[in-house]
């Protein structure tokens, strides 16, 4: 069984959204997917250099959110007046209140745990589970953090935008301190 992550990880592909999970055999949310590159481990074992992902939240057409709904649904909202065409291009989005965008490129403190029916990681917490780093205060090439390190990696607040101390959001019993 695969464990529970925290990690700084890069994103480095965003390959889409999709809203039917296969198991299950049922339309959901629209989620995210892609791909990240894990940068540094602070709980949890992983050996993958570069692992999936999906988070909830996403972009989809309009023809495939309305898969999701009830006839009723789709009918209240006037979709089934609309044409295949313009349901191929229209786009609908559905994010979690409060949460952040996540984008190529950016480094990312994560919350993680192995989804078997999607063979992804899912990031937990919806918008506490993401939160951006402060790349020019973290040092990559460090396999695992310093006390000092905790007090001065750079998160950014999710609800504000200001930078906070790694310290200051990291229980002390998750720190793994060398």
């Amino acid at each position: 069984m695969k464990q529970k992550l925290l990690l700084f990880g890069t994103v480095t592909s965003i390959d889409g959204s999709i809203n039917y999970n296969p198991v299950t055999k049922e339309y959901t949310m629209p989620q995210t997917v892609g791909k990240i590159q894990v940068n540094q481990v602070l709980k949890g074992d992983i050996k993958e250099k570069e692992i999936p992902f999906i988070r909830l939240g996403g972009v989809i057409t309009l023809s495939e959110y309305e898969k999701s709904l009830q006839k009723e649904q789709i009918e209240k909202r006037g979709l089934d007046k609309l044409s295949q065409e313009e349901k191929n291009n229209e786009y609908v989005s559905e994010t979690m209140e409060g949460d952040i965008s996540i984008e190529k490129g950016k480094t990312y403190l994560m919350y993680l745990i192995y989804r078997e029916d999607y063979s992804s990681y899912s990031i937990r917490f919806f918008q506490y589970g993401l939160r951006e780093i402060d790349t020019k205060t973290l040092n990559l090439n460090e396999k695992t953090l310093t006390l000092n390190d905790f007090k001065t990696i750079k998160v950014k607040n999710n609800k504000d935008g200001n930078l906070e101390t790694l310290d200051s959001i990291i229980p002390d019993k998750v720190k793994k301190i060398k």
